[in-house]
């Protein structure tokens, strides 16, 4: 049996919810209970945490991120999506997303706008 893994993988999270929401759990990850992983109990992380920020939705004709659907120029994926009880286990539901590889993707976006151009895609 092989096992893959990513050697120190970075990933950005954004977060958006009721102003209630985003409070507590930003002073959850300042002080969490216990310590963090991702994977395994050996994969512990390490966070840099921002300052709760206001956001707008927003439409954009492009993006430089990975967006639903299939798109020209892309890399196509199907990543899972979400977990759905059937009985007593559970199904993974799967979307197909298009990942730019030289160019930004073309066509209506409703994204949230984080502010100073940052922009990310949303369903």
């Amino acid at each position: 049996m092989f096992k893959n893994f990513l050697i120190e993988p970075s990933y950005e999270v954004y977060l958006v919810g009721s102003e209630k929401k985003i409070k507590e759990t930003y002073l959850a990850l300042l002080n969490p209970k216990r310590p963090l992983y991702l994977g395994s109990s050996d994969d512990l992380i390490d966070l840099k945490i921002w300052e709760p920020v206001k956001i707008e939705e927003v439409e954009t004709n492009e993006v430089w991120s990975v967006a639903e659907g299939v798109h020209e120029g892309c890399i196509v994926e199907k990543v899972p999506y979400k977990f759905v009880k059937v009985g007593k286990t559970f199904d993974v539901k799967y979307k197909t997303v298009s990942i730019p590889i030289q160019n930004p993707i073309k066509g209506i976006f409703k994204t949230i706008s984080f502010g100073q151009h940052e922009k990310v895609w949303v369903s």
